[in-house]
């Protein structure tokens, strides 16, 4: 209970700091830069949803995140507002995790991996050969803003407060889910499915709902991204997308719940300013390299995320040298005790 009151008092500050930052940051690509790390870390948020508590190698995670925006377009496009449209995104992408999930997974590691990429790459398809409703491969324009009566979120600042506002309702969804005993089912199931059957668990429904969980809160964070950019095309959520969230949520970890946003940070942070450095110019195929090296790296030598890696070694270290401390310590002469009783031996 305290861990959790903990957590929840650090993302509360966070908050606080990120309604700040608008005022202290006031050009437009600074703001723009806070923004799109807060739309990558509900990604994030999604992916370690399905991933770090199911234990599900997603690979259409993207796919989810395309339903989301395109939903929220095609409504406000055609006279309806983006709040409809975030609705209609909820329920289509959830809709449609709950039916693709319940046959495939049953499937298991790469097998589980190639039937949610043909998914992602169906959904692709769809919305680039879909032309009357989805606009094609030409991309749908004029998404319309989200608005609470008169006031609109058409400047930067008020659609960074809006984004990170719907971040902070996804921590908390997941610092519940994670601290809850349906949580510790999750954690229990990933790593065996044998033992959890034994109890008395259907680890076959949990998984199912953690995929519609991670695949509504990816929706959500479509709509965001979509009604932000005011108009979309298929490619933005293809496999660049989806390869910058598993590096994401690589650097990040899949189970550290602050994890998202340091992944978005890191993947923001090389995408605006490293590699354009290393490129000599705008960001191109050099950045696919760059970041499926980095997952490599990571998921060879860190396979939990580089924060849960370094909060791992962080305590071992600590551990050691408590370890090495203790036994510095000179230990106590031993004294014994004679009684006073005790009669002299006269040789």
């Amino acid at each position: 209970m305290l861990k959790r009151r903990r957590q929840h008092f650090i993302w509360l500050a966070a908050v606080v700091v990120v309604a700040v930052i608008p005022l202290i940051f006031g050009d437009g690509y600074s703001q723009t830069v806070i923004l799109t790390i807060g739309l990558y870390a509900i990604f994030g948020i999604g992916l370690q949803m399905t991933m770090g508590t199911g234990g599900i190698l997603n690979m259409g995670h993207a796919a989810f995140i395309g339903i989301g925006a395109y939903s929220s377009g095609i409504v406000t496009v055609n006279g309806g507002n983006a709040w409809a449209g975030m609705l209609v995104g909820i329920v289509v992408s959830g809709a449609l995790a709950f039916i693709v999930g319940l046959p495939i997974l049953r499937l298991r590691s790469l097998y589980l991996a190639i039937a949610t990429l043909c998914i992602a790459l169906a959904i692709t398809n769809i919305t680039g050969f879909w032309t009357p409703v989805t606009g094609g491969q030409n991309g749908l324009f004029g998404i319309k803003p989200f608005a609470v009566g008169d006031f609109v979120f058409t400047e930067l600042p008020s659609q960074i407060y809006l984004v990170w506002g719907f971040l902070l309702v996804a921590v908390m969804i997941r610092i519940n889910l994670r601290y809850s005993v349906v949580g510790r089912e999750f954690e229990a199931i990933k790593d065996s499915d044998l033992a959890t059957s034994a109890l008395g668990i259907n680890h076959g429904a949990r998984r199912l709902q953690v995929f519609v969980i991670g695949s509504v809160i990816g929706a959500v964070g479509g709509s965001l991204y979509s009604t932000y950019l005011s108009a979309i095309t298929p490619d933005l959520f293809g496999f660049q997308l989806l390869i910058q969230i598993f590096v994401l949520v690589a650097l990040g970890g899949m189970l550290s719940l602050w994890g998202a946003p340091i992944g978005a940070i890191a993947v923001v942070c090389l995408h605006e300013f490293l590699i354009p450095a290393i490129s000599g110019g705008a960001p191109g195929p050099i950045e696919l390299v760059i970041f499926g090296a980095i997952l490599v790296v990571v998921m060879v030598f860190a396979p939990n995320g580089v924060t849960d890696q370094v909060v791992i070694t962080g305590r071992q270290l600590l551990r050691l040298a408590r370890r090495k401390r203790r036994q510095d310590v000179p230990a106590a002469p031993e004294t014994t005790a004679v009684s006073p009783n005790a009669k002299k031996v006269v040789v």
